[in-house]
């Protein structure tokens, strides 16, 4: 395609962690380009002089690697990621989700639900605003930490620490933790990108499927709450199985996620007067035709019953798995078949990630 004489004028945006990387290739394919000098802590801007459509196309597709993108006026705000205005119908650059404080639960379980949440896929993760205020009688402390980056800050003695500058990062697989010291949270927006497995299909369960899409619902307020009825062969466990709903049954695809991520628990109807442990096993299957490549059992732990519907600290669960699958199976053991139909089974949360 021949170029035009005369240049045309384009804008571009990015993410400003790839600054280097995206001067670097504007400066080998553009001969004018100049910085918007944009005031904002995540986001950069160029206006770059085109004489080739070829050229600006090519740059549009390598613009995706810098989670950028080309348009014909300037833009003069960045109100989408403008510390002082939250927009709520936007999210930051590269995160797709959000969850926030939670008042009726507290600070503890808040924190276990955000960290679990976050760590269940370690992508981009921004925290647009995070409130803490004192505990107990001397000055506190809080600590962002964001994979091997931290930021801590004090919190004087009866104060609340207000924060809204937006702390992002990719954590490319490392830990996101929220630490309070002589302090706890009182309020938080914080963004991340998930990459999520939501549509398994149950092939087999001993269990009642009634509301059994709760727990692949996105929805910490719903659950899936079956009574465990002792169905599978033994007369004291249940199972479900779950497949992918793509391509011919049993010639499925393997998935293409490594962790399973559930919140569970076990409630019990006091019938012994005493708690007791139900163990829930989980094995993930890689089936082909009549063929089964691995069969290999990823989580086996015991599961204390408790007195209401309620979480706690075994309840949040990540498991790594290792193996190539299109399938698993979760089984729930009691003791013994006298504990059958005094046990319901509660799952608000099951995806693969």
């Amino acid at each position: 395609m021949a170029k035009s004489e005369f240049p045309s004028i384009f804008y571009l945006y990015a993410n400003r962690t790839y600054k280097e990387e995206l001067e670097a290739y504007l400066l080998q394919h553009f001969s004018t380009v100049s910085n918007l000098n944009v005031s904002n802590a995540t986001g950069i801007g160029y206006k770059i002089e085109c004489f080739d459509v070829g050229d600006l196309k090519t740059l549009d597709v390598e613009l995706e690697k810098y989670e950028g993108w080309i348009q014909q006026t300037r833009r003069n705000d960045f109100a989408d990621i403008d510390t002082e205005f939250f927009d709520l119908d936007k999210f930051i650059s590269g995160c797709n989700k959000r969850i926030t404080f939670e008042p009726l639960i507290g600070s503890v379980w808040n924190k276990i639900q955000v960290e679990w949440r976050v760590n269940a896929n370690r992508k981009t993760v921004a925290v647009r605003n995070l409130n803490v205020t004192s505990a107990g009688a001397t000055d506190g402390s809080y600590e962002i930490r964001l994979g091997k980056d931290k930021i801590t800050g004090g919190v004087p003695l009866g104060a609340t620490i207000d924060i809204n500058r937006v702390y992002r990062k990719n954590l490319n697989g490392e830990e996101f933790r929220l630490i309070t010291t002589d302090a706890y949270l009182t309020g938080f927006v914080i963004e991340f990108k998930v990459d999520e497995f939501r549509n398994g299909i149950t092939a087999y369960t001993t269990l009642d499927t009634t509301d059994l899409d709760h727990m692949q619902d996105d929805d910490y307020t719903t659950r899936y709450s079956p009574v465990l009825n002792g169905g599978g062969s033994s007369g004291c466990h249940d199972y479900f199985e779950i497949i992918i709903n793509q391509g011919e049954i049993y010639k499925e695809p393997a998935f293409p996620y490594t962790k399973l991520n559930m919140i569970i628990s076990f409630q019990d109807d006091n019938f012994t007067g005493a708690r007791y442990n139900v163990l829930t096993s989980v094995y993930t299957v890689l089936k082909t035709e009549s063929s089964f490549l691995y069969n290999t059992e990823v989580y086996h732990e015991n599961h204390l019953t408790k007195t209401a519907a309620i979480t706690g600290a075994d309840s949040y669960i990540s498991i790594d798995l290792t193996q190539p699958f299109n399938r698993f199976t979760v089984l729930f053991w009691l003791p013994n078949a006298a504990y059958v139909g005094h046990t319901t089974l509660h799952i608000w949360e099951m995806f693969l990630s």
